[in-house]
Formats: structure tokens, C-alpha cells, sequence
């Protein structure tokens, strides 16, 4: 009672909290709460008010699982050279297991069986290495979060048995499918050609003609996807991430297939200039990069891929940062925030309103140019908590450089003052499917 005279809340409520009856149904008690209720207030269980950040830290959740899943992918690369250095140092060994009676899909088991083994192992001590570095990084991380979402006070580690579980059968899977190719390849080598002692057979396990059919697919794949994007409309599932996703991984495999193939090509334009410029060594790499035009292109194409993720990331940080600045810039211009009851800290914050008289009482200190009053309110939107932000339009209009996306200044400062209008921001104006 003593609080509620000190801060005007007299026979008022901020709350009611409900429980239900043992054997009640949960669907039909709030519709049922809901209809004996006026308009405009809302019903809504504990896990719905930190919906939207349980949605934030989904998206945080996912850039890190793309950060993983690109340093996997790179991997690939890399057990794929691995993998077909190992077949070629073996030939001969293959080559006799063949002519001894051994089919082409027992030699190729027998390398996948040898994979499997490794990446078990590799998975393991990549389990125990990943939980050593969470534990390292978990502070970094939670204050990441602080800065970027809400406050989060991480104290101890933990973890999920399925989650590792499931982390460690997909770095096996992709060590599996990384081996398969130069697995094959080495079964499709003759017994004959394998045993005698030749210097170098053509490989042909990414580099024949199936290649040269695939590489182009997979680019035109990855322009239509990147097509699709582009002209699907706004809040649509093609308009998503899940299509750049694949037009990026298209280009990927279209652009690894194709490195060979590059290489083939190229190697002969440089190995004159090498042999010019380098002598009997210059000859002697040209005649190597063209010996292993499948292994040099798949070290080409891993050495490609991480570079475009690291150009790509840190131009997406970049983008991002001069776009937040930008906003920061045309919308919090203000160089001091009053409020009461809460700091203004934390965007969803409530506020307590504060008398009028104290604009006019803060636009008489010296060194006061303006001042503005701010208003802010959560409410309810098709079952979404969204924020409701009040201000004095004519004022902020005359200095507020409000990036728009659909309409005009001279619109807003039309239809907005003194009349049943809003402004929408264009995230909301997607996920809703609002137009003007």
C-alpha cells in the first residue's frame, strides 16, 4: 500500500495473474477469459512476453550454426585432398587387391570404412575442443547478446547430450560424402594400369565430362534462385533465407566443379610464362599443376570458398554497421533522455508518464535548443507484441532525417499529426504484409 501511494497507484493494476484448475484446457480457458474481458486487453501466457526475445536469440543461434556450417564446408574440401592423395599413394595396393578378385564397391568400402573411423574419432575430439572453447567464449558470447538483444547474466555452461550427438553424425556424414568421390575413383582404376609402375594416370573423378555439365547446372541453379529472390514479393517464403542459402551453395559446388576444369585451362597459358621466367622449375610446376588438375582445383576451390565467406562476412558486418549508424543517426538525435520509472537502457522497458509542464520547464534551462516528448507502449498486433512509439511529429520532421522507404516527408507530416494515422518500419511492414 505504501508503494502504491508513493507512485500513484491507488486501486490500480499493472497485472492480473491467473492460474487454472487442475484439468482445465488451456485453448479454451483463455478464449473463454478473452470473451469476458472488454476490448483491449490482452491474454497471454509467461512464455508469450519473451517471445520476441526467444526470437532474437533464434537468429543469433543461427548466425552462429552458419559461421559452423561454413568452416565445415571448407573442411570438405580439405578431406576430399586428403582423401585423394591417400587413394594415389595406394594405387598400387588397389591395383593388387583388384587383380585378386576384390570388387570395385570393396575397395571403395574399404577407404569409406577408414573415413568413418578417422571422422568418429575427429567428431569426439572435436566434441570435447568445441565444449573447451564454449567454455572459454561463453562470456564474450552472453555479453554479445547484452549489447545486441537483452541482458544476459550467463554463470555456468551447459549443454545438450542430442544436440552433440547430432553435431558429431554431421561431421561424419560430411567426411563420408567428402571421401565418396576420390573413394570411387580409386575403385574405377583398371587392376593392370594400377600395378604397372607408370608415372601418372588421368584422373577422372571431377574433372570428365559429367563435371563439365554439372558446373554450369548448378550456376544457372544459383542465378534462378537469386532471380526468385529478387522478384518474390516482400514476407513470402521466397523472399527468405532459405533460397539465398541454396543460390550460395549452388555457387559453391558449381564453382568448385568448375575449378578443375579452370585450371586445365589456365595451366597452359601460365606454364610458358613459368618455364620462361623460372627455367627447368618453372616446367616442372606447370607439368605438376597439370598432372593434379582435380587435387589443385579442389585446393583452389577450398582456398576460394574461405576467402568469399570472409569477404562475404565482412562486408555483411559492414553493411550492418553503417546502416545501424545511419539510423542512429536520423533517429536518436537527442543528446539527453529523461525518463521515469525505468532508463531508457533497454528498448522494451515501460515508462511511467511524466507531467507535461516539464517540457516547458526543461526548454528554460540555458543551453536547452529543443525538446521533445516520447511516448512508448507495447500492444497487440495479430497475437505479436509490437511497439507503439509517440512523438511530436512537426518537430521531429524539421530535423530528423527519417530514412522512408514508401512515401514522403511531405506525406508524414500531413496525415501523421492530429489524425488516426501511423507509420510503420519496414520490418514490420514485411513480417505483416502491411502496405500503405
Amino acid at each position: 500500500y505504501a508503494a502504491q501511494l508513493a507512485f500513484g497507484k491507488e486501486g490500480r493494476l499493472d497485472r492480473i495473474d491467473i492460474s487454472l484448475l487442475p484439468g482445465q484446457d488451456f485453448a479454451a480457458m483463455k478464449a473463454r477469459i478473452e470473451s469476458a474481458l472488454p476490448p483491449g486487453y490482452d491474454v497471454d501466457t509467461p512464455a508469450g512476453r519473451t517471445r520476441q526475445v526467444e526470437i532474437l536469440l533464434g537468429h543469433f543461434r543461427t548466425s552462429l550454426a552458419l559461421v559452423g556450417g561454413m568452416a565445415l564446408f571448407v573442411g570438405m574440401y580439405l578431406i576430399y585432398n586428403t582423401v585423394a592423395i591417400t587413394v594415389v599413394q595406394r594405387r598400387r595396393e588397389t591395383g593388387i587387391l583388384r587383380a585378386l578378385g576384390a570388387g570395385r564397391g570393396q575397395v571403395t568400402g574399404l577407404f569409406l570404412v577408414e573415413i568413418l573411423l578417422l571422422s568418429t574419432l575427429a567428431s569426439l575430439l572435436g566434441i570435447g575442443l568445441g565444449l573447451v572453447f564454449s567454455k572459454a567464449s561463453v562470456g564474450m558470447v552472453a555479453q554479445s547478446v547484452t549489447d545486441m538483444y537483452v541482458r544476459t547474466p550467463v554463470t555456468e555452461l551447459s549443454f545438450s547430450w542430442l544436440a552433440l550427438a547430432q553435431n558429431g553424425i554431421i561431421g561424419i556424414l560430411a567426411s563420408l560424402i567428402a571421401a565418396l568421390l576420390p573413394a570411387l575413383a580409386a575403385a574405377r582404376v583398371a587392376p593392370a594400369l594400377a600395378i604397372r609402375s607408370v608415372p601418372y594416370a588421368p584422373e577422372r573423378s571431377i574433372s570428365g565430362t559429367r563435371a563439365k555439365i554439372a558446373a554450369p547446372l548448378c550456376l544457372l541453379l544459383a542465378l534462378l534462385c537469386l532471380i526468385l529472390f529478387e522478384s518474390a514479393e516482400a514476407g513470402t517464403s521466397l523472399r527468405s533465407v532459405g533460397p539465398i542459402f541454396v543460390a550460395g551453395l549452388l555457387l559453391l559446388l558449381g564453382l568448385s566443379l568448375a575449378a578443375p576444369l579452370l585450371l586445365t585451362r589456365f595451366v597452359p597459358l601460365l606454364h610458358g610464362f613459368l618455364a620462361r621466367l623460372f627455367g627447368a622449375q618453372g616446367r616442372i610446376a606447370g607439368l605438376n599443376l597439370q598432372k593434379n588438375a582435380t587435387r589443385n582445383g579442389v585446393a583452389m576451390a577450398a582456398i576460394l570458398c574461405s576467402i568469399a565467406f570472409f569477404v562475404s562476412s565482412a562486408n555483411t558486418v559492414h553493411s550492418m554497421r553503417g546502416s545501424l549508424s545511419e539510423w542512429f543517426d536520423s533517429i536518436i538525435r537527442a543528446d539527453l533522455l529523461i525518463s521515469s520509472g525505468h532508463p531508457l537502457a533497454t528498448g522494451g522497458a515501460p515508462t511511467i508518464a511524466m507531467p507535461a509542464e516539464m517540457l516547458h520547464e526543461m526548454e528554460q534551462v540555458p543551453g536547452v535548443k529543443t525538446v521533445e516528448p516520447f511516448r512508448k507502449n507495447r500492444v497487440s498486433y495479430n497475437g505479436r507484441k509490437v511497439m507503439l512509439e509517440i512523438f511530436d511529429v512537426a518537430l521531429r520532421m524539421e530535423y530528423c532525417p527519417a530514412m522512408i522507404a514508401v512515401g514522403n516527408r511531405e506525406d508524414m507530416a500531413r496525415q501523421l499529426p492530429s489524425q488516426d494515422n501511423v507509420v510503420v518500419n519496414e520490418g514490420f511492414a514485411l513480417k505483416e504484409r502491411v502496405k500503405p
